[in-house]
């Protein structure tokens, strides 16, 4: 199936090694979702099956499991990324006795992630392991791994899979240097590139895109037509956010440490965190650690990995664009103006304008191709008189 229209987007999709067999017309959605929480990007699919030739004539075999697609804008800039995915599970649905539903589901096709385990130890560098496993093994196409990962350390993989071991890193790495990794795959350019960074990494970059909400661009601010926002201060604020209570037990002096964590290294992309000076500075302690060995010697990633992530999730918010953006991806900065406060020359009392770090990145085909993303970040940006606390480190 290939669509272009009204010079709106394009879409090629194929089913193996042939052209989707079914008319535009006929797609209800289409959506491709990439997120840093998760390690593929997945897809969605929904189309009218009246002629049952998705649901009962071709069989479900190695032939139609693999979807390819193109998507891309199809203005002067000629935009395009490509995916190809592996369905792992079909809906089709009855509608009436002469006509069906087709619902599908799948994964970026990635091998060797989910099997086979394997039982090894790396050494060298955790950097030039994680390379070795995803241009080795992953067959991966670029390298998107954080600086800080330079260090040396003895990698043991007990009889886990690949993506077993990269959810024990996310959950331990740190103690080494930076906080909160992110392990994930995303497709930008049509290349697909393995991502494991920090927390720091990701919100030290410069904004990829500038929106204004909008209907119309202005300058180099792209319209934001859709936002929706949300803010989670009285939800994770209770397990704490000015301090994080950890311990964990110290195998060499053969005794149990207690320590208390604060936001001091926290780089923040706004001016303040969304929560007050006045709040409770207890926590929920983290004692779910272990004994120390030599990969994790003080437990300070476990304890920020969780922490550090709480705080940047105090406020999220959906925009939405009118057009699609192909090759935005998760783990990337944008900046978010707001047009009212542009008009006033009060751009500050626009508590939710400044940089926000992309979390989610949803691209749905219909009737036209629009992006929707997930932008998260620690708290507002503002002006006036409020007791929300100031973060030490910001990005300017």
């Amino acid at each position: 199936m290939t669509v272009g229209i009204a010079g709106d987007y394009v879409l090629r999709m194929k089913l193996g090694n042939n052209d989707l067999p079914l008319a535009f017309s006929a797609m209800h959605d289409f959506s491709i979702i990439q997120d840093f929480n998760r390690l593929l990007p997945y897809y969605q699919f929904q189309a009218a099956d009246a002629s049952g030739l998705l649901t009962h004539i071709a069989p479900f075999d190695k032939n139609v499991t693999k979807l390819s697609c193109e998507i891309g804008t199809s203005d002067v800039s000629n935009i395009r990324n490509a995916f190809t995915f592996k369905t792992y599970r079909r809906f089709p649905e009855m509608i009436n006795a002469a006509a069906t539903n087709f619902d599908s589901q799948g994964l970026l096709d990635i091998p060797n992630l989910f099997n086979p385990s394997r039982c090894r130890a790396m050494q060298g560098t955790i950097y030039d392991a994680l390379a070795s496993i995803a241009v080795n093994e992953l067959l991966i196409d670029k390298l998107d791994i954080s600086n800080q990962l330079q260090v040396d350390r003895t990698l043991i993989q007990p009889n886990w899979s690949n993506a077993e071991l990269f959810k024990y890193l996310k959950r331990t790495l740190g103690d080494n240097g930076g906080y909160s990794y992110y392990p994930y795959i995303y497709v930008k350019d049509s290349q697909y590139v393995f991502a494991m960074k920090s927390l720091e990494d990701m919100c030290s970059q410069d904004p990829v895109y500038k929106f204004i909400v909008n209907d119309e661009p202005y300058q180099d601010y792209l319209p934001v037509l859709d936002y929706a926002i949300f803010d989670n201060y009285n939800v994770l604020g209770i397990k704490g956010i000015k301090t994080q209570q950890f311990g964990y037990f110290d195998w060499h002096n053969s005794q149990w440490v207690e320590s208390i964590d604060s936001y001091q290294d926290f780089l923040s992309l706004s001016d303040y965190i969304s929560y007050d000076y006045e709040d409770q500075a207890d926590s929920e302690p983290i004692y779910d650690t272990g004994r120390t060995n030599d990969f994790t010697r003080t437990f300070l990633g476990r304890e920020r990995g969780e922490y550090y992530r709480r705080i940047n999730s105090l406020v999220k918010m959906w925009i939405q664009t009118p057009a699609g953006l192909p090759n935005l991806v998760p783990g990337e900065v944008v900046k978010v103006l707001f047009a009212d406060g542009l008009s006033s020359g009060d751009l500050a009392t626009y508590q939710y304008s400044g940089y926000w770090l992309v979390e989610r990145v949803c691209h749905s085909f219909g009737k036209t191709f629009f992006t929707k993303m997930l932008l998260t970040r620690a708290g507002i940006d503002t002006d006036q008189y409020t007791s929300a606390m100031r973060p030490l480190r910001r990005k300017l």
